[in-house]
């Protein structure tokens, strides 16, 4: 029973952190595409 719930918090973690990295390597992304055309 205690087990569950900090197994859901933990999965709900990765997922977060998987979402804020993507959301990190696409404005990345962004800007290294917009900081071609400027050269």
């Amino acid at each position: 029973m205690l087990v569950e719930p900090s197994v859901s918090k933990i999965s709900k973690l990765q997922k977060f952190q998987n979402t804020k990295n993507t959301e990190l390597k696409q404005i990345f992304c962004f800007f290294k595409n917009s900081e071609v055309p400027k050269r």
